[in-house]
């Protein structure tokens, strides 16, 4: 269905990065005037994760929407990344502020000194549908 669209810039594009040093990325922005009944999408960049065997949950509101893949085999160094998508159902963006929540994940032969496998995040955008002028 044809509609109206705004979105949300929640980091801009420079990395942050999630992991031993930032083990939660909680994140607060404004979805004011969406549509409620209307799915909403999550969009970011993605580096690393590649030693997880795990995906990384995504909570908005404290709910679970969707998880980021982790890419096993890829080389930790690599100089790119992977965009990927997140559909919000609707009714999970409130009409105000909201919370994103993202935790840093464990990998096998973790150490005391390295327990998460680090990633970086970049370009999270929230696109929502809004009512037409």
């Amino acid at each position: 269905m044809a509609g109206v669209t705004d979105y949300v810039v929640i980091q801009g594009n420079s990395n942050l990065t999630i992991g031993d040093g930032n083990q939660v990325l909680e994140r607060n922005f404004t979805t004011a005037g969406r549509l409620a009944a209307e799915p909403a999408i999550l969009a970011f960049d993605l580096r690393g994760l590649t030693n997880a065997t795990q995906d990384v949950p995504v909570r908005i509101n404290g709910v679970v929407v969707g998880s980021i893949a982790h890419y096993p085999g890829e080389l930790e160094t690599a100089p790119f990344t992977f965009h990927q998508t997140i559909t919000i159902g609707p009714n999970i963006l409130r009409d105000g502020t909201n919370e994103l929540e993202i935790r840093a994940v464990t990998f096998p032969g973790s150490s005391s000194t390295n327990v998460f496998d680090d990633f970086d995040l970049s370009n999270i955008v929230c696109y929502f549908k809004v009512s037409p002028p």
